[in-house]
């Protein structure tokens, strides 16, 4: 099962330099639900160069953090 991540994580204090996110601990709690799942994690820059969807994609996870509506950021 492919598990994509990504995301504007506004209240997160400490991304790391390409854009990501998530911490080990999130990564193994997602990996923890099942020994199928294939975990992808894409930066809001890679998921904008995208020419349309990725193929295969079964569950979508976006960090959609703050007090603010913007959903207008991640589509």
């Amino acid at each position: 099962m492919k598990v994509l991540v990504t995301g504007v994580p506004r209240a997160y204090q400490s991304p790391t330099p390409g854009g990501y996110w998530l911490t080990e601990a999130h990564k193994a709690q997602i990996k923890a639900v099942s020994p199928q799942i294939e975990l992808i994690e894409l930066s809001r820059a890679e998921m904008e160069a995208l020419p349309g969807p990725l193929p295969g994609i079964e569950v979508v996870l976006i960090e959609v953090s703050g007090t603010e509506p913007y959903g207008e950021e991640i589509l």
